[in-house]
């Protein structure tokens, strides 16, 4: 019976795709952020992308990304920018801002894993395309009273500290 379960997961993981969010999705989008997503809310600061991840046209995960906290102690020690640096380089910098997973963790567990990496694949082009500049560093923050955040370790993203938060080089 666990062989086919395994089989079932697997077989769901290869049928997840990863797109931006069309214009007309805009209001499903964000009252589905502000209903289910801890945060609820579907406001982002700055530059932004939203991701829809599907699994035969139906909508199992949603993920934002948008401009990075101004200032985190452990992202500037991490990365070892000088102020000066910092100021001119922080637009590289982007924030993984919201993830929601629709579907049932318990039943398919690397589903946020397999999400997350199908949108880190293609971020870079994307930002670039929509914002004109690179992705040099994704970070994210993790409320480790909910999560473990063990989607992000899996995607190769480092704990930085006691923030909660993540970064990983691009």
């Amino acid at each position: 019976m666990a062989k086919v379960a395994k089989t079932s997961e697997a077989a769901l993981l290869r049928r997840i795709t990863v797109r931006l969010k069309g214009c007309e999705e805009r209001e499903r989008y964000d009252q589905l952020l502000e209903q289910e997503h801890y945060l609820h809310s579907a406001r982002l600061g700055g530059q932004s992308l939203r991701y829809v991840a599907e699994a035969d046209g139906e909508w199992v995960a949603l993920i934002t990304f948008s401009a990075p906290a101004l200032n985190v102690k452990a992202r500037e020690q991490w990365i070892r920018w000088t102020a000066r640096q910092r100021v001119r380089r922080l637009c590289l910098v982007v924030n993984n801002s919201r993830f929601l997973v629709l579907s049932d963790r318990h039943r398919y567990p690397n589903l946020a894993s397999r999400v997350m990496s199908l949108c880190l694949k293609r971020l870079d082009g994307d930002w670039q395309n929509q914002w004109g500049h690179p992705v040099l560093v994704v970070e994210s923050f993790v409320d480790e009273s909910l999560y473990r955040g063990t989607c992000y370790r899996a995607c190769g993203f480092k704990a930085l500290g006691c923030s909660g938060g993540y970064g990983r080089s691009s």
